[in-house]
């Protein structure tokens, strides 16, 4: 399994964010959440998704 990134994403726009501040500051506190995958660009809905995506690799 290799590590992978993943980035707070806003589907709307289209931006990507490292840091969970960063991102609900962008949103004005309401974020449509969205997970984007660093290594593959895929997105992701739910969090838990994207885990048992990671964890399924």
């Amino acid at each position: 399994m290799t590590m992978q990134i993943f980035y707070f994403y806003d589907p709307q726009t289209g931006h990507y964010f490292e840091r969970l501040s960063d991102y609900l500051a962008y949103t004005e506190g309401t974020p449509d959440w969205h997970y984007l995958c660093g290594e593959t660009g895929i997105i992701f809905e739910h969090l838990e998704d994207f885990t048992a995506w990671v964890l399924n690799d």
